[in-house]
C-alpha cells in the first residue's frame, strides 16, 4: 500500500467512516499520490504546486477535497489543493457563512 494509509484524518468524528469509503474508492484506481511521491508530503511550496498539479486528472480528486476540508487537513496536498489553498478556502468560507 502507499503512503495513503499515512494520510489520516485528525478528527476522529468526520474520520473513520470518510476515510474508510474513500479507501474504498481507491482500491485499484490509478490516482498519482498512490505512489507515494514526496511531492504530496512536502512543505516546499513549488513541489506541492507541482504535486497539485499532478491531481488535476485524478477521478477522485473531488472526493479527496472535500475529505480534507471536513477533516481539517492542514499538510500535503489534497484533492489537488495546497494548503495554503486550504486555508484561504477555509477564510473565504468564513466570509461567506
Amino acid at each position: 500500500m502507499s503512503r495513503t494509509d499515512a494520510r489520516r484524518p485528525e478528527d476522529p468524528e468526520v474520520g473513520l467512516r470518510s476515510w474508510l469509503e474513500l479507501l474504498a474508492k481507491l482500491d485499484g484506481a490509478v490516482i498519482p499520490c498512490r505512489g507515494g511521491a514526496a511531492e504530496f508530503h512536502s512543505d516546499d511550496p513549488r513541489e506541492q504546486r507541482t504535486a497539485a498539479r499532478a491531481c488535476q486528472p485524478c477521478l477522485l480528486r473531488q472526493e479527496c477535497l472535500a475529505f480534507a476540508l471536513a477533516s481539517g487537513q492542514t499538510s500535503g496536498v489534497w484533492g489537488g489543493t495546497t494548503p495554503q489553498d486550504r486555508r484561504r478556502a477555509r477564510r473565504e468560507g468564513r466570509r461567506t457563512a
